[in-house]
């Protein structure tokens, strides 16, 4: 089906996805996204210690007990219960892979590198970060949110075959979908 019979059809939903756009475009959110990650990473890692902290008291177990204890609370239901029963026991360890993790997906989406997988891992940590701090604002939960829907978009559109290594990668190994 043409694009044009769609439309004339009044098939809304096929002239839709028929569309094209300009990878440049998603290339330009995907260094945003990329660089908004890497820094945040960047900063737990050199100011806070998030890579090497101490067992007996991880950053991200102060940050959380604040927010546990704190006014507006964190919210309640399954993920405090998962972030009292789970990851406080664990901060040590969840707090390298926060700071890992952002590290790692700033840098791959920076690079254009495994744009897929880095727009999942994007997504997932965002979602997680609007789990456990939503509860801070509209503003803090509308960021965390507009990072989860543009890692989905960035994954979504292989944002890395522009201006990145994917593009490469591509041309090597075209029947790959991690690019």
């Amino acid at each position: 089906m043409s694009k044009q019979s769609a439309e004339e059809n009044g098939d809304l939903f096929s002239s839709f996805w028929m569309q094209k756009t300009h990878l440049g475009y998603f290339a330009l959110l995907r260094l945003f996204i990329g660089y908004s990650f890497f820094i945040a990473g960047w900063g737990k890692y050199s100011q806070h210690g998030y890579l090497n902290p101490s067992p007996a008291s991880p950053p991200l177990a102060n940050v959380l007990n604040h927010w546990l204890t704190g006014t507006p609370s964190m919210p309640a239901g399954w993920y405090r219960q998962f972030i009292e029963i789970v990851v406080l026991p664990n901060a040590h360890l969840f707090g390298i892979l926060v700071c890992a993790g952002e590290l790692v997906v700033g840098a791959m989406l920076l690079l254009g590198l495994g744009t897929r997988l880095a727009g999942l891992l994007g997504a997932f940590m965002a979602a997680n970060f609007f789990l456990a701090s939503g509860h801070m604002g509209p503003s803090n939960a509308l960021v965390n949110q507009a990072f989860v829907l543009t890692s989905l978009l960035l994954m979504l559109a292989a944002a890395g075959r522009a201006w990145g290594v994917d593009w490469f990668l591509r041309r090597a190994r075209p029947a790959a979908l991690l690019w």
